[in-house]
């Protein structure tokens, strides 16, 4: 399970925003790339989480993501699009060879870049699909601090 400490901004029905500082994991992360081009360069994050929890705003909490949805998510973002390049490059040079309508060269980057068409397709639909799902949503884990407001009405 991947783990990490947020303060709770702001809350709604069941979901809680939270800001997320970057950890030092994301400096070795293979995807800070994608975050950084996705304007991920501030070092905090606004996220939607679960609010299993009942947190409030200023809570400092732990959000978690399970290990299963996560690892399906990044085989969907990255395995697929890489096997879907393989896959089309090979078929795509077999057609240009048996037909001989296309140089094989030619006939694998179409087919590569045909199949690789498909996986982002793919991947996109699986990312609606996830967003529906709550088992790919982070969620709040555990609250480690409350907010000094909800100390201060516990006193009165």
């Amino acid at each position: 399970m991947i783990t990490e400490e947020a303060v709770v901004q702001d809350t709604r029905d069941n979901i809680a925003v939270v800001k997320v500082q970057r950890s030092e994991a994301c400096g070795n992360c293979a995807a800070k790339g994608m975050c950084q081009a996705l304007g991920g360069q501030s070092k905090e994050m606004l996220v939607e989480v679960l609010n299993d929890k009942n947190a409030s705003p200023g809570d400092i909490v732990e959000i978690s993501i399970p290990s299963k949805p996560f690892l399906k998510s990044m085989s969907v973002v990255y395995m697929i699009p890489v096997f879907s390049l393989i896959i089309g490059l090979f078929l795509g040079m077999q057609f240009g060879k048996k037909t001989g309508i296309l140089d094989p060269s030619l006939a694998g980057f179409l087919g590569a870049m045909l199949f690789l068409g498909g996986a982002f397709t793919f991947a996109r639909w699986y990312d609606r699909k996830a967003q529906q799902n709550i088992e790919y949503w982070p969620r709040i884990s555990k609250v480690l601090s409350p907010s000094e407001h909800e100390s201060t009405c516990e006193n009165h």
